[in-house]
Order: structure tokens, then sequence, then C-alpha cells
């Protein structure tokens, strides 16, 4: 939609010329080619629309994974409680990436979500925006488009 590509503009700037593929394995077909901005390219977007304005995170341990969350201000001196948009991540530890920061990692992803929730690349499709197969809720219960297959799984959905 045109409409879409209108959110946070800022002109002489093309976010869909930064955009990069992958292969979305949450898709139907186990692979869909997909577009999404780095992380890095919605931090500058965020900054040429809101030269003033702040990223904030925090982060905690928790159990075996390291749990991010971020907030975006237009402004440094926007009150605490007056976000544009916030977001959790958490990230675990990966035996194929041993190398791997999980504290960085889970304050990008979360400041990424938090970015894409304010309209900073929400007019790219996100992993996971739909998908037909299972997935494990993290509460211990199969989900299946939202709707909890053990009856015993209680919830706001």
């Amino acid at each position: 939609m045109e409409a879409f590509q209108k959110i946070n503009a800022v002109e002489g700037f093309d976010p869909a010329a930064l955009a990069v593929e992958y292969a979305d394995l949450n898709s139907a077909n186990g692979g869909e080619k997909r577009l999404r901005l780095p992380v890095m390219v919605q931090i500058s977007w965020f900054r040429l629309k809101y030269p003033e304005g702040r990223i904030a995170v925090s982060v905690t341990a928790g159990k075996d994974c390291f749990v991010a969350t971020a907030r975006v201000y237009p402004h440094y001196s926007t009150p605490v409680d007056q976000f544009l948009a916030e977001a959790t991540a958490s990230r675990g530890y990966l035996p194929d990436k041993p190398t791997v920061s999980l504290r960085e990692w889970a304050q990008t992803a979360a400041v990424g979500i938090a970015l894409r929730n304010a309209g900073f690349g929400l007019q790219f499709g996100a992993a996971g925006d739909s998908f037909d197969a299972p997935a494990v809720d993290e509460l211990g219960g199969i989900m299946w488009s939202g709707n909890p297959v053990d009856a015993s799984i209680t919830g706001h959905f």
C-alpha cells in the first residue's frame, strides 16, 4: 500500500533501497523470500526522522538467556512513560554460534522490533507474521493460529 510507504517518510531517504532479502523459515514453504531492514538501517532512519530522539535499552539475565527491552522516544527529554513503541526480546545460547553475545543479540532484537513497531520497517513483512504450522507456546502448549490445542491452557489471545 502506498500509505504504508509514507509512514515516517524522510525526504531523500528510501528504506526499500537498503532492504535485504532473507528466507523466512516460518513460512508455509519453509523458505519464502522476504525483505527486511537491518537494525542499523532502522536506527539510521529513526535518527533522520528524530535527530534528538532516544532509544533506551535495558537488559536482565533470565534462566539460560538475556531479556532485553527497548523503548523508542521522539526526543531525548520525552518522559519515560511517553514512548513511541516498546519491545522485548530474549535470546539464549546456540551451540552452532558459540561466539555470539547473547546480551547484544537480545538488545539488537528488541531495538529492531521496537523500531518496527514505531513504523521504521513495518513496510516490510516480518518473519513469523503468519504461519499455518503449529508453534510451541512458551507456556508449554501447542498453538494453532492463536488458539490453544490443549484446553487447559488459558490466557488472552
